[in-house]
């Protein structure tokens, strides 16, 4: 009994009507690794930006904090204002940051600052500084004055910035807290 022709052809597979790929086929295909490439990179680039930034906020932080921790282990509390204001027998009121850049208009060129309530030069009850929390009776003299208390002054609110040109832009840290004697 031999197969017929016709029968032949019906056990063996046939032949697909196309073999491969369509141009269309291709190009969707393309289209989607392109769309996904494209996703991954935005994603990388945003993720080196977001630990650039996270670097430059620990340093600007660790820096903020170490002036208040230097500013807390004064020996001679009575001496703080003179040591830290602008020009003072110390440090005075500003300081750089290692990798941070200041901004354009900053005038000293320094990332960091140290405020006090008055004018830099000198330390008033009555100044209107919402973030250092006066008018503020500094003497504890239970009076409001306009009077220099830069000798006198048995608590001091200070303000610990630390502003700079980094990564997406303007950044800026502040530490508020109140020495006291």
């Amino acid at each position: 009994m031999g197969l017929e022709r016709g029968a032949w052809s019906t056990l063996r597979p046939r032949a697909s009507l196309r073999s491969g790929f369509s141009l269309l086929e291709i190009m969707v295909a393309v289209a989607v690794f392109g769309i996904t490439m494209a996703a991954l990179t935005t994603t990388q680039v945003s993720t080196i930006a977001l630990s650039r930034t996270n670097l430059e906020m620990s340093a600007a932080l660790d820096a903020a904090q170490g002036v208040m921790e230097s500013l807390e282990d004064e020996d001679d509390f009575s001496q703080i204002f003179a040591r830290w204001k602008p020009g003072g027998t110390g440090p005075g009121n500003v300081f750089d940051v290692r990798g941070l850049e200041p901004t354009r208009d900053d005038p000293d060129g320094r990332v960091g600052e140290v405020v006090f309530p008055g004018d830099g030069v000198q330390l008033l009850e009555n100044a209107n500084d919402r973030t250092l929390g006066v008018p503020r009776d500094l003497d504890l003299d239970k009076e409001v004055d306009g009077a220099d208390h830069a000798g006198d002054y048995r608590i001091l609110p200070v303000l610990v910035r630390v502003r700079w040109s980094g990564t997406g832009g303007v950044h800026q840290i502040e530490i508020v807290g109140t020495l006291a004697r």
